[in-house]
């Protein structure tokens, strides 16, 4: 999907901008393979990051326990 130069800058923090612009045509044809390499490895990684604290707060909005921990039985008062 495409989304327009204005709304990206919108989303995303300077750093991040930067290095979107990177991925934008001419700058990309200009990129060594080398670079584009360590490119493509750093906006993966900033996606699968952003996706995991994304999977991570609607977990947490189901009111579901973090993935590896048990879930909490209820407590119940004691019967007398």
């Amino acid at each position: 999907m495409a989304r327009s130069l204005r709304s990206e800058r919108q989303l995303l923090s300077a750093e991040e901008a930067a290095l979107v612009e990177n991925t934008h045509h001419p700058a990309v044809g200009s990129l060594s393979d080398k670079d584009l390499a360590e490119l493509r490895k750093l906006v993966r990684e900033r996606r699968d990051r952003s996706q995991q604290i994304a999977a991570r707060q609607r977990r947490s909005c189901a009111a579901k326990p973090p993935l590896g921990r048990p879930a909490r039985r209820p407590t119940t008062p004691a019967r007398e």
